[in-house]
């Protein structure tokens, strides 16, 4: 199976970005689904920022260096990447904030609650963050939230649905929904559908504008490797400007915020969706990040993501059933994102012994385990060595090892 790897990564179109990002020739780094890595140079970019504009143009910089368009700037590059034509992205904030204004979005574009049409509709396994927000809104806005499975969400689609929100990729177990079908669903009984692409940008060929999806949120430091609190990105269609409006209404979403007038006047289009100032140093370096990736065909980087995934779960399947071992995520890489999720009882411990061996995963709790593979920099030599990394610590009996021990949730590092 390596020699195989080895000869794929050879031919491997995208095989030449992995050395542009700060990572070792034997480093498996299988965590790219919580935080991307960051470029070689991203150091000296950063420093270059600091120098050479907020040093040199200082509060000038807001007008000089182009910092009042940036989050728009930024946006129409996410946009290139998950289909969707300028002024229809916008970035600022977290993925959670962004969530709540496209709810409270969508549901300004419907009519007022009633009876008959006052439902939410949101994916029961989704993030957790999602459903804080999907629920706090409906409490808001007096609508009925209604938990459904992933797999039960195209049925619920009726009459009293005004909007429906689901992530398009499970942040555990990797299950890809069909956002062209459900989209449809949505739109088919009035309903407007909000998509959470945390997950999916960056590893999908997302086309947003074509599938007439009404919005989309999501984060920009997995895949897209933006750095650590990487502010967010929000979608929302071009047919709904002129009558969308943001319920976070901030001075720079003003028509004129200079003009300093005590009462708000939305800005049009997407631009009513910025809050707050621009985070430049964070923005600067997420710009930097998506220089190196926009150029790379997102149908190139889903299939290899998923060439990734087929070959680690080949090398799991050998030994999976000795070892207690089982596979969460879809078995067809059609149906999966670029993760891959196992369970395993011990898996903690697990988590553990594999990054005493090189290969940096992540366990969430009570027994599971996620290795992503970002097509960026992964290889496929990484993705058949993790597995049997991970074949070699159950033969030894690792996950009973007492110095592998621990309790709790989250990265293990």
């Amino acid at each position: 199976m390596r020699r195989a790897a080895r000869a794929r990564d050879a031919a491997d179109p995208l095989a030449h970005l992995r050395a542009r990002f700060v990572v070792g020739e034997d480093d498996i780094y299988c965590v790219g689904n919580s935080l991307g890595l960051p470029r070689v140079e991203a150091a000296e970019r950063a420093a270059a920022f600091v120098r050479e504009q907020w040093g040199t143009h200082r509060v000038a910089g807001w007008n000089r260096a182009g910092w009042m368009e940036a989050p728009f700037r930024v946006g129409d590059t996410i946009g290139r990447l998950i289909g969707a034509a300028p002024g229809q992205v916008v970035v600022g904030d977290t993925t959670t904030l962004q969530l709540h204004r496209a709810l409270h979005a969508a549901l300004d574009l419907r009519p007022e609650p009633t009876p008959t049409k006052r439902v939410i509709v949101v994916d029961a396994e989704n993030f957790p963050a999602d459903l804080y927000i999907a629920e706090g809104v409906a409490e808001a806005r007096g609508c009925t939230l209604r938990r459904v499975p992933m797999a039960e969400l195209g049925q619920a689609m009726n009459e009293e649905v005004a909007v429906l929100a689901a992530s398009h990729v499970n942040f555990r177990d990797a299950r890809a929904l069909d956002m062209a079908e459900l989209t449809q669903r949505a739109h088919a009984v009035g309903a407007l559908a909000i998509w959470d692409l945390a997950h999916s940008t960056g590893v999908f060929d997302l086309q947003l504008d074509a599938l007439e999806v009404d919005f989309a949120v999501g984060c920009t430091y997995k895949y897209l490797n933006g750095g650590p609190g990487a502010p967010a990105f929000l979608y929302a269609n071009r047919r709904h400007h002129g009558r969308v409006r943001s319920r976070t209404p901030g001075w720079l979403g003003h028509r004129a915020p200079f003009d300093m007038a005590p009462d708000y006047e939305a800005a049009p289009g997407i631009r009513a969706f910025l809050c707050g100032t621009p985070r430049m140093a964070s923005l600067d370096a997420m710009a930097f990040a998506l220089e190196l990736i926009e150029g790379v065909s997102m149908a190139a980087a889903r299939r290899k993501s998923m060439e990734l995934g087929e070959a680690f779960i080949a090398g799991v399947e050998r030994f999976a059933a000795d070892h207690e071992l089982a596979l969460l995520s879809p078995r067809r890489a059609e149906e999966r994102g670029a993760h891959v999720a196992l369970t395993h009882p011990r898996a903690q411990p697990l988590a553990r012994a594999l990054a005493s061996r090189g290969v940096a995963v992540d366990f969430r709790a009570p027994d599971t385990l996620r290795f992503a593979f970002a097509p960026m920099y992964t290889r496929h030599l990484d993705a058949v060595e993790s597995a049997a990394r991970l074949g070699e610590l159950l033969a030894e009996g690792a996950d009973h090892d007492p110095a592998f021990a621990g309790s709790g949730d989250g990265p293990v590092t």
